[in-house]
């Protein structure tokens, strides 16, 4: 049977195609979309009057334009490079926190796809320090050892984790372990 003389007809069967072809676009489309998504959902930063406190959100698949809904309170400033068409993209963005009171406030980050129009959202939360950890590999120090890695997290008064304290200064004083005086390598250890 040939194609004149089938069921369907000419066109019907090029309606049929034409269908398939746009449930393939559309299957592809929502696949990307779907694995389209932002490094973090939320982002806890700490206030700081002084320093203006970053942190670099990247989006996957495509190209964004990125906006703040409350910009005196979170800046948003896109990273461009170029895409393999030679045309400006962005896929990450500095995210700065730049709010005068130290309460805590939000905004709310949204990364638009500009093909699709898909919006990926990162909710960006400014808080005070309300207590900080310091760790390392070990309690006791000595003077005359190798410089040795501190690590700080800060908490803000529900215990939630900040996301980066990268940029926020901090003053360190030394003092000497009264308890430890009559140790013998009181006078070169800290603790």
């Amino acid at each position: 049977m040939t194609s004149s003389t089938s069921p369907r007809g000419p066109r019907q069967g090029s309606r049929v195609r034409g269908l398939h072809l746009v449930l393939l676009v559309l299957a592809v489309s929502a696949t990307r979309t779907r694995s389209a998504k932002l490094n973090v959902p939320k982002v806890l930063l700490p206030h700081s009057a002084e320093t203006p406190i970053n942190y670099t959100l990247e989006a996957s698949d495509g190209c964004y334009t990125w906006r703040s809904t409350r910009p005196e309170t979170v800046t948003v400033e896109p990273f461009w490079t170029l895409d393999d068409r030679g045309q400006d993209c962005s896929k990450t963005a500095l995210v700065t926190a730049r709010s005068s009171h130290a309460s805590r406030q939000m905004a709310i980050v949204f990364a638009e796809e500009t093909v699709t129009g898909w919006l990926l959202r990162c909710d960006v939360i400014i808080d005070v320090i309300s207590g900080i950890q310091v760790s390392s590999t070990t309690r006791e120090l000595y003077l005359e050892d190798s410089p040795l890695k501190l690590s700080i997290r800060a908490f803000d008064r529900e215990g939630n984790t900040f996301t980066t304290l990268a940029g926020l200064p901090f003053d360190w004083t030394i003092v000497k372990d009264t308890e430890s005086a009559s140790s013998p390598d009181s006078h070169n250890s800290l603790r």
